[in-house]
């Protein structure tokens, strides 16, 4: 049996939220981008279905984990305006994500007028950029030194914390 890691767990779903942010930008920015999100297009509904559990699901739990459990431990050893910073841009990025999931769940109604469709573009752009600042910082900040800052028990105990909640067994870190 392998040991997992915290950091490849936090890694993974980081490479996902990209996954996520590129499938975005495509549909606000590509061939589709003057066409309003609406309920008859087959690949707007799948879309809108993904995107709202990446929402709902990745970014909520993601979120959640590292401020109950992983911040806490980061703040004992020493990283308390890191950890903040971090907090206060899930913030701004979760008043993103709930724009942006009203606005995609209300599209399986009824298609977006124009000033919904302009409105979830801009709220995307502004999602994307935040999203892949705040992966990037934490990335080089917390990601990579995790193991070496907790130690290698404590991270392998995270992962399979993590690991639970993810495969939605215990919900609470």
């Amino acid at each position: 049996m392998t040991t997992e890691d915290i950091g490849a767990l936090l890694h993974a779903e980081h490479l996902q939220a990209l996954g996520v942010a590129n499938a975005l930008e495509v549909r606000i920015m590509g061939a589709d981008k003057n066409r309003p999100l609406g309920p008859t297009a087959p690949a707007d509904r799948k879309f809108v279905d993904e995107l709202v559990a990446a929402l709902d699901d990745a970014i909520c739990r993601h979120y959640r984990f590292e401020e109950e459990t992983l911040f806490p431990l980061l703040q004992t050893a020493g990283l308390q305006d890191v950890t903040a910073m971090l907090t206060g841009e899930h913030e701004t990025i979760r008043t993103m994500a709930g724009e942006l999931r009203a606005l995609a769940k209300n599209s399986a109604a009824t298609p977006l007028d124009q000033q919904q469709w302009t409105r979830f573009r801009e709220t995307a752009m502004d999602f994307i950029h935040a999203v892949m600042f705040h992966i990037q910082k934490e990335e080089m900040g917390v990601v990579r030194s995790l193991s070496l800052m907790l130690g290698a028990a404590a991270s392998a105990d995270l992962a399979q914390r993590y690991r639970a909640m993810q495969q939605g067994g215990d919900a609470t870190p």
